[in-house]
Parts: C-alpha cells; structure tokens; sequence
C-alpha cells in the first residue's frame, strides 16, 4: 500500500471514530443550586476532567420557574446535579432521566432510593485531617476537641489510631448538648496548643462560635477547623475538600462506572451509591491570625492563603 493510500485510510478512520463518538456521546446538562464560588469551582473541575459532551448552558435551579420544561428543552441525556438543594428540586421534577447527584452528602434515603439516581460522596477522612493540621503546623502536640458523641466521636476516634505513632495527642472533651461547651473549654484551654472544631452541632451556635473564637484569641490557641465555618472568622488553618477535586472524583465515576456499563448493557450490575475518599484537600491559612498570635507554620505555608494538599501521603 502506498504511502498516500495509508494518509487517506488513516484520516477516513479518524473522521468515522469521530463521528460515531459523538453520535453516542450523552449530553449531559449540568444543574447547580446556586452560583456562589464553590459550585463555580466545581463546574471547571467538571469540565476539565470529564472529557464528555457537557451542554454549554449551566441551569440553576433557582433560576427557573418550570424547571422540567426548561431541562427537557435541552433534550440532555443525563443530568449532572451539584448541591442537595438542586437535587431535592430536580429529583422531584424528573424520573424519567439519569441523575448523577454529586456534593450533596445528606440527601433523604427517600431520594437515593429512586431507580433514576446515581449519588457520588466524596469524604475527607478525619486520620487525613489531623494530619493536614500537622502538616501545616508541624509543632503541634496537644490538639483539644469538643464534641458531642452522636456527631463527632467516630473522627476523634479515627484521628487518636492516626496519632498513634506521632508525638501529638489529642485532648477530648465529650459535651452531652451544646451549654456545656462555654465549661468544658475553660477546663482545657490552659493545656492544649491548638483547638479541633468538627461540624458538630455543638460548635455551630453563634454565641458559641464568639465564645470558642475569644478564647483562642486571649490564649493564643489556633482554632483548627473542618470546613469553612470558621475560616474567615477565626481559625488560623481549615481544611476542606476542593469542590475542583470532588468533580475530578466524580468525573471518573461517570466515565469508568455508569456510562461503561452503559456501553457494554450491564448497569444494573453498577452500584447507585459510591462513597470515595478525596485525594486532595484544600487548606486555608488565616495569615492575620497566624500573625496575632504568634503562630509557628511550616516554611512553604508561609505567606499562603490557600494551598492543594495531596493527602494520600500523609501518614
């Protein structure tokens, strides 16, 4: 075969494979809760990583007065929901149309039961949080927490069997409800270098977060937080999951998992529900309050607002 028939075969392949591709290609509609930052950087993520064909148009739910009539407009193959919200509302408007449901960890069993809905949740396990809070402040050794044991005992008991090994310890305090916290922080605060809040019920009261964000202040203890509750108002380190990387995670269950099985006709051999744990966390550094209260933190977090943390190596 000559060398101009060889160009010729292998454009004509070229163009059939990209043909059928995009002929078999889902459309897949994104639909967001509402447009603020996370859900921004969730979106970017989800179109950088999925390498699928992503409708330009972005719904928010919020947005639209007769949300079904509006969504089916789009003729998507697939929805793409970001936010319990967004998924409470378009769950109740489409049964007729796969859902994948993405940052929306507390959805009613009610609704992951429904046969048209995929629900991906992405953790950040508590060992790697403790250990992002080291790795940002490496000179930690007594790290206080106050929680209740309904919301929070499981992390202080995955974070003692990460510490193991290291020379820091945690210092927990159990509250039976939330009026005992202003009592039992007064009795640690003298002995600990940093204070662990969790997404506990007992921490998030207003006059709580001011009682706990006043104390560390008056005793020059970090607040270290899980979440942003207390990013910008108080904790000198805060650790998250990147909304970016929770889409890369979602992303590849799409491609490898659901539209996989779809392709070979085994999804009813897929799973509805995955529960993954994040690769990357993103971490927040209050440089005004490392400043205020005199806070040593590792060389490279110096200066740093935020910095991406592969927490797969920490250990």
């Amino acid at each position: 075969m000559s060398y101009r028939n060889i160009l010729t075969l292998f454009f004509t392949l070229t163009i059939i494979l990209s043909f059928s591709s995009s002929v078999y290609a889902e459309k897949i509609l994104i639909i967001q809760t509402i447009p603020t930052m996370p859900y921004k950087r969730a979106l970017k993520g989800f179109r950088e990583s999925c390498n699928c064909n992503i409708l330009k148009k972005v719904f928010q739910v919020r947005a639209h007065k007769n949300l079904q009539k509006d969504i089916y407009e789009q003729k998507p193959d697939r929805l793409v929901v970001m936010g319990t919200p967004a998924v409470q509302m378009v769950s109740n408007a489409i049964d007729d149309l796969p859902i994948l449901a993405m940052m929306a960890d507390d959805l009613a069993p009610e609704i992951t039961a429904r046969s048209n809905i995929d629900h991906v949740v992405v953790n950040l396990p508590p060992e790697k949080q403790v250990l992002a809070f080291l790795e940002v402040i490496p000179g930690l050794r007594k790290i206080g927490i106050l929680y209740t044991e309904k919301d929070s005992g499981h992390i202080v008991r995955s974070a003692q069997r990460a510490l193991t090994t290291k020379e820091t310890r945690l210092i927990p305090k159990v509250l039976a409800n939330a009026n005992e916290l202003p009592l039992k922080i007064r009795d640690i605060r003298e002995e600990i270098d940093g204070l662990w809040v969790t997404p506990d019920s007992a921490s998030k009261e207003p006059l709580l977060v001011k009682h706990i964000i006043l104390h560390s202040m008056h005793f020059h203890f970090p607040i270290l937080s899980t979440g942003w509750l207390y990013a910008e108002i108080g904790a000198a380190v805060s650790v998250d999951l990147d909304p970016y990387y929770i889409s890369e995670e979602v992303s590849y269950i799409l491609n490898e998992k659901l539209l996989s099985a779809k392709k070979k006709g085994i999804e009813k051999e897929v799973p509805r529900s995955f529960v993954i744990d994040a690769k990357r966390a993103r971490i927040f550094i209050n440089q005004t309050v490392v400043k205020n209260i005199n806070l040593k933190i590792a060389e490279k977090y110096k200066g740093a607002k935020y910095s991406s943390l592969d927490i797969r190596n920490l250990k």
